[in-house]
């Protein structure tokens, strides 16, 4: 299974780098491969950084990040790095190469976006799929308009043989989207711990304790502040009262992991 995330304009959040990184953590990935052709980034927006690396000063320059883990049921290849500024035909094209050599058998690709929902409920999620099994349990995606990179990935990726591809959105209040959001890192890890086939080892017991300390946090700053409690009344009223059943990150889990135990038997 392919994991891919890129930051920027699709990561609100920071949720979908962080979903990445929480893995890439979990389960020791290491690094096998990066992508750091000069010609993808524009240095005065994507800076390079100056990084204290075990007591050295290092100059890390943009790159995404090839990495790899096992788990005991599969392999794993975890994607991550900065949306790129430049010649996005050909970084999409040496990207998906390189991608297709390892002849996955399911890509997901993460994203996260601010959206008009309140924090107060579980976060939605929308996507799409390849595969019609999964693509029936997500919310519908009928966006139109200006894509980031995993938009365009999404849609190149279809031409790997033999593979399915998932694209996994959660939405973010805007609001409350100044720091990483723990809530939208653990909504985006529970579809791909059911993914994964709910493995016994991927605890999220301590993201989902972190989860409800931000409810809380963000909780007590809405109440300090008139205008914004009043806004998020109204989007939780409006929430209540949508006639449009709206998938929430818990419910899709719960549809992936009935999914595998059905396709299992």
């Amino acid at each position: 299974m392919v994991i891919l995330a890129c930051g920027g304009w699709n990561d609100a959040g920071q949720a979908a780098t962080g979903a990445v990184y929480y893995l890439a953590d979990h389960y020791d990935a290491k690094q096998v491969y990066e992508l750091d052709d000069e010609c993808f980034w524009s240095f005065t927006d994507v800076r390079p950084q100056l990084e204290d690396q075990a007591g050295e000063r290092v100059l890390v320059w943009p790159e995404i990040r090839f990495s790899t883990a096992k788990t005991v049921n599969q392999d794993l290849l975890f994607i991550e790095g900065p949306e790129p500024n430049l010649k996005w035909r050909t970084f999409t094209r040496t990207l998906v190469a390189k991608i297709a050599e390892t002849k996955p058998a399911l890509i997901v690709l993460l994203g996260s976006m601010l959206a008009d929902v309140p924090h107060t409920r579980g976060l939605p999620v929308n996507g799409s799929s390849t595969a019609p099994e999964i693509d029936v349990m997500l919310a519908s995606n009928d966006y139109e308009g200006p894509t980031g990179i995993i938009g365009v990935l999404t849609e190149v990726c279809q031409a790997i043989p033999e593979c399915e591809v998932v694209s996994l959105w959660v939405s973010i209040p805007q609001y409350a989207a100044a720091v990483e959001n723990p809530l939208a890192i653990y909504t985006l890890l529970s579809q791909i711990r059911a993914l994964l086939g709910n493995p016994s080892d991927l605890d999220l017991s301590e993201l989902e304790s972190k989860s409800r300390d931000w409810v809380q946090q963000v909780s007590q700053l809405v109440d300090d502040d008139p205008e914004i409690s009043e806004y998020v009344e109204e989007l939780e009223r409006d929430w209540d009262s949508d006639d449009v059943s709206t998938a929430t990150g818990e419910t899709i889990a719960q549809e992936f992991e009935r999914f595998l135990r059905d396709t299992n038997k």
